[in-house]
């Protein structure tokens, strides 16, 4: 059997009967009275997840249903037909008069369980592959990995109940795959360690994960003043962070720098970041360029700081003949494995998802394993230069 280990601190070990005391009076986890999902349903999906990350040990007693019912503020109807189902199953084993207890397992139990915190949105591509990355490589090393989604509603207020609830069940670590400080601060209230991403670091997390893009940006301006290149132009999305933009390192490298902010005109908060509604922006911030009395004059290279910005734009620019790359230059971030592809060359910001879900699932196993996360873990993206 695989011995379940959390965060390996002193305090944490406790024996079997004094555990049992103390879960008699508070389970490890709670159920949403708002949820679609019946009570029932509910209760046996968490028991069953309690038991997998071992907060129940095979041969450990289970609470009585009355006790379940006063802990979880439900009929006992609820905890009957939940110990009913999971002893059909053979995941608890009935003793008659002497309640119920975890069924003895020769199989390995889960070492722990990780909490994927996804970002709001329902199309965030990069947040998808990291985190099936993370999901993959984590079950393969014995651990529980659960995904729990921050919804936000039409005026784009975050609702933080489902992370609230899902941080009070049976959690180990929780790893938020989108930078969130509101979010995150559901995390420390709960007392749940947890793990952030981006450039902003919440004092009390177990640990952060950097985006740093300069050196990939100080490669592209090397390379553009190689080539020649002496005016830029970073077109980006009217809320986009600063760290994806590379006017330090262009400036520095003596190229002429300007940036225009493309309004992608969302509906709603949350339609800023489909996909189509950046398309539509970059085209139309186009069109009206065009439309103009005079002819539009552009920098030596356009560099978007999103590729579906690049995507919007270029079917603009080549309409109106522009002849890329005689004419002007293109540069932009994009998402390994995700194109776009052009019969033109154009340089690239490349952000290599697999990659650093691979980073970040290496990470946490290094923090279960040593009870400390590494200090030196980066998303790095990677310069393809133009004369590729």
């Amino acid at each position: 059997m695989v011995e379940y280990a959390a965060l390996h601190t002193e305090t944490q070990v406790e024996n079997m009967s004094g555990r049992q005391d103390r879960d008699r009076n508070r389970p490890p986890f709670a159920l949403d009275l708002s949820s679609r999902n019946t009570l029932a349903a509910q209760m046996e999906n968490a028991l069953r997840q309690a038991i997998a990350a071992g907060r129940y040990q095979p041969g450990e007693s289970l609470p009585t249903v009355r006790e379940w019912a006063m802990m979880l503020g439900v009929s006992m109807r609820v905890p009957e037909t939940v110990i009913t189902r999971l002893v059909k199953e053979g995941l608890i084993v009935a003793r008659p008069r002497h309640g119920c207890i975890v069924a003895p397992r020769g199989a390995a139990i889960f070492r722990g369980h990780v909490l994927l915190v996804m970002p709001p949105a329902a199309y965030y591509r990069n947040a998808n592959i990291i985190s099936g990355t993370v999901t993959r490589t984590l079950e393969e090393s014995g651990y529980l990995v659960s995904h729990v989604r921050a919804n936000a509603d039409a005026s784009g207020r975050h609702d933080f109940s489902r992370l609230r609830l899902a941080l009070r069940q049976s959690v180990d670590l929780a790893v938020f795959i989108y930078q969130s400080a509101a979010a995150a601060r559901c995390a420390k209230a709960s007392g749940i360690p947890f793990i952030t991403i981006g450039n902003g670091y919440l004092a009390g997390a177990a640990g952060h994960v950097q985006q740093n893009n300069d050196a990939a940006f100080q490669e592209m301006a090397e390379d553009f003043r190689a080539s020649g290149i002496r005016s830029v132009e970073i077109l980006g999305k009217i809320n986009l962070g600063r760290e994806w933009e590379p006017v330090k390192a262009l400036t520095y490298a003596g190229i002429k720098t300007s940036v225009s902010h493309i309004p992608t005109e969302p509906k709603t908060p949350l339609d800023e970041r489909r996909f189509e509604n950046v398309q539509r922006g970059a085209m139309d911030f186009f069109a009206r360029r065009f439309a103009r009395r005079s002819p539009p004059k552009f920098a030596d290279v356009l560099f978007f700081t999103d590729d579906f910005l690049l995507q919007g734009a270029v079917p603009v620019l080549l309409t109106h003949g522009i002849r890329i790359p005689n004419d002007v230059k293109i540069a932009s971030m994009t998402t390994h494995g995700f194109g776009p592809i052009y019969p033109f060359p154009f340089a690239r910001v490349e952000i290599n998802s697999y990659e650093n879900g691979s980073l970040l699932a290496n990470a946490i196993l290094a923090y279960f394993n040593k009870g400390i996360f590494p200090t030196d873990v980066a998303f790095v993206p990677h310069y393809l230069p133009l004369h590729q």
